[in-house]
């Protein structure tokens, strides 16, 4: 967790390979929040949790809301997308996104086309262009790997 946070909901799903995936919504106090998905394997403080909801039962497809604070530190994952074998192949990969709670987007993007909740568009901001993050974390985080090599996002100016 990059910041201390209380997770306010888990959203888990089973692939059509049958593989588990889960993913969170976790919220500062100050109203800034974290939305990451495809992840594979819970840390253990998200383990627990995910079994206090029943999150880890085969075949469920669903998402419950909670109020769990967590502390800045706290592994969320230990494994992310799935593993390799499955899906052709793909192996990890994942899904982040950073909503700034505090004010409406004024301009959301029109091209919106991922989750259909109405207030991830309003809310979300390129982290990779706003000082979300200090010089050195963009730096790592400009490493990772893009799907397909391809960079682009609704939210920057210069994603591409």
């Amino acid at each position: 967790m990059p910041f201390d946070a209380t997770i306010i909901n888990i959203f888990t799903n089973f692939t059509e390979e049958g593989v588990f995936q889960f993913g969170v919504n976790a919220v500062s106090d100050c109203g800034i929040m974290i939305r990451v998905g495809h992840l594979y394997e819970p840390g253990p403080d998200v383990k627990e949790l995910l079994e206090f909801v029943g999150g880890l039962d085969k075949g469920t497809n669903n998402e419950v809301y909670v109020n769990a604070k967590m502390p800045k530190g706290t592994i969320i994952a230990l494994n992310v997308g799935q593993p390799f074998g499955t899906a052709q192949g793909t192996g990890a990969g994942m899904d982040f996104g950073l909503l700034d709670l505090r004010s409406l987007n004024k301009n959301p993007p029109i091209s919106f086309s991922g989750d259909r909740t109405l207030y991830y568009p309003g809310f979300s901001v390129c982290w990779l262009e706003a000082p979300w993050f200090s010089n050195e974390d963009l730096q790592t985080l400009a490493k990772i790997p893009a799907l397909g090599g391809i960079r682009t996002s609704d939210y920057c100016k210069n994603s591409g």
